[in-house]
């Protein structure tokens, strides 16, 4: 009897089997890189008020104008805008020229861009007394962030925070792979920033691509984004202060906004969780400007988004007058178009009868809608995960970040037309939407797809909630791979090549130059003999 009485105890448990949970002082690290990071942490923290925990969101300003902080019952938001500089970051292709699609986010111009402002960033952060004070006057049992590098980690050990948990709005990044000791085959494992579409099938083109880009992240930009933020902790907080990538390999848990069914499998280990849909509000009646716009179909409508973070008013003409004359080769059916348009566009527009445009779309609610029949987007990975969940086809048109690996996903679960950026014309998007809306096999597919998302046995928010109430009473790490600990030769056993070559090599030069000796001396040898 005793051990039941124990165990009872210990797991937090009353007799009559509630779970006597206490409730939590939760931080959570949201910086406004963008509408759908801020949504996804937002939907986070209205989970964990709903459970009844404390929530405040610290929001450094990285991208100035966003007008959301993503939730709707955080208790506090702490919102940093730059102190003494301009944040780099809106300066970066996927904001500046997102129509472009020629430089990756993994090439030496953008990547610098995002090491500036991660140390810039991380520099205010410990530079501001207010904003330390602030941060200090509560006691925090948990924090939650995502991994967009390792200042984070500093900061919340520096609050005297025990327990944190790593999430992230997108899926398994390189840097989140390298932190959790994760395997990374580069023969079928694409880089999320430098996807190819073809993934996991991938060319030697793209392999060679693919090692090129590994080599970067974790050769050069992972480490120079250790030692960087390091010295920053050293010089104004502690000169011991403890190693940035140390206290994030101590991180026990990842959490991952993609479902474990459609991702593009990959070895991972038992501390990574997928919590796809965690942020997806229900489906509910669409608003009457939408409605009357669908309801005039005669075959259906479709809904055409690049998402929040494209700014449609940098589309290039041409683009825009190819993509209404695709529009209007369908008369039969309503094309929903979320795009800024400028006034000196209005009378273009205006031209195409089946053609309707909104600076904002209800997308949740009209991807639901059983008269929307295909749509096409960016490949964003919530537009992903909406449109897969409503049982959609879609034309994926990525741009730009993650949207080539989020197309690839899309491509392998046969729910999708691929259509690459520089070769859009109006013939070339006609053929991809008569494909779709006409070849029955895209909405079969996309109706199955649907239907095991939702029968799958996984509730996202459960986990979420379980494992963040976990760790907060366990914030040591159980499960962590050896290869998060181990450096470049033992993890790729040169360690054991490295001697053995040693030797081959010291064998083959001593056997070379006894070779030469014998040689000598046999010619030696030879030339007596003939005198």
């Amino acid at each position: 009897m005793l051990p039941i009485v124990c165990t009872v105890f210990l797991c937090g448990l009353n007799l009559n089997g509630v779970v006597a949970k206490k409730s939590l002082n939760v931080l959570m690290y949201s910086p406004a890189t963008g509408r759908s990071h801020l949504n996804f942490m937002g939907a986070l923290a209205d989970i964990l008020v709903d459970a009844g925990h404390t929530v405040h969101i610290f929001m450094p300003v990285m991208i100035p104008g966003i007008n959301t902080n993503g939730t709707r019952k955080a208790q506090k938001i702490i919102q940093k805008s730059p102190s003494s500089f301009e944040s780099p970051l809106p300066r970066m292709q996927l904001f500046a020229d997102p129509f472009s699609k020629d430089a990756s986010l993994l090439s030496s111009e953008q990547m610098n861009i995002l090491l500036d402002c991660a140390i810039m960033f991380c520099e205010d952060f410990l530079t501001s007394k207010s904003l330390l004070e602030e941060l200090r006057s509560v006691r925090y049992d948990i924090a939650i962030t995502e991994h967009y590098d390792y200042c984070t980690v500093g900061l919340f050990h520096m609050l005297g925070i025990k327990s944190t948990v790593f999430v992230s709005a997108v899926s398994i990044t390189d840097q989140q792979a390298y932190a959790f000791g994760l395997p990374t085959p580069l023969s079928y494992t694409p880089n999320l920033l430098a996807s190819s579409v073809d993934a996991p099938r991938l060319s030697y083109y793209d392999k060679v691509s693919n090692l090129i880009t590994y080599f970067i992240s974790r050769f050069f930009m992972i480490p120079t984004l250790i030692q960087s933020q390091n010295e920053l902790f050293r010089k104004y907080i502690d000169k011991d202060f403890p190693d940035l990538e140390e206290l994030l390999r101590a991180v026990p848990v990842l959490l991952i906004n993609s479902h474990p069914i459609i991702e593009i499998a990959r070895p991972i280990s038992a501390n990574i969780f997928f919590i796809g849909g965690i942020a997806m509000p229900q489906a509910s009646k669409i608003d009457p400007i939408f409605e009357a716009a669908i309801q005039s179909a005669h075959k259906g409508a479709v809904l055409f988004s690049l998402g929040s973070v494209t700014n449609t008013t940098l589309m290039p003409a041409s683009l825009k007058k190819d993509i209404l004359d695709a529009f209007a080769r369908f008369p039969d059916y309503k094309f929903i178009m979320k795009i800024s348009v400028a006034e000196n566009d209005k009378q273009l527009f205006a031209a195409y009868d089946n053609v309707h445009t909104f600076a904002w779309i209800d997308q949740i609610n009209l991807l639901n809608h059983p008269s929307v029949v295909a749509f096409i987007t960016h490949g964003g990975q919530n537009s992903l995960m909406e449109s897969m969940y409503a049982g959609k086809p879609m034309v994926c048109i990525p741009l730009f970040a993650d949207q080539d690996y989020n197309t690839a996903v899309a491509l392998n679960k046969g729910v999708a037309v691929y259509l690459d950026l520089k070769q859009i014309n109006k013939d070339t998007l006609s053929r991809a939407i008569e494909k779709i809306l006409t070849d029955a096999r895209y909405m079969k597919a996309a109706k199955r797809l649907a239907e095991k998302l939702k029968c799958y046995p996984q509730n996202s928010k459960e986990i979420f909630l379980n494992l963040v109430e976990y760790v907060a009473k366990y914030p040591e790490s159980d499960v962590r791979l050896e290869g998060a600990k181990i450096g470049f030769f033992k993890y790729f056993i040169l360690d054991i090549f490295l001697p053995l070559f040693v030797i081959v090599v010291v064998l083959l030069v001593s056997l070379c130059i006894l070779m030469r000796i014998a040689l000598r001396k046999l010619k030696k040898f030879l030339k007596k003999k003939v005198e």
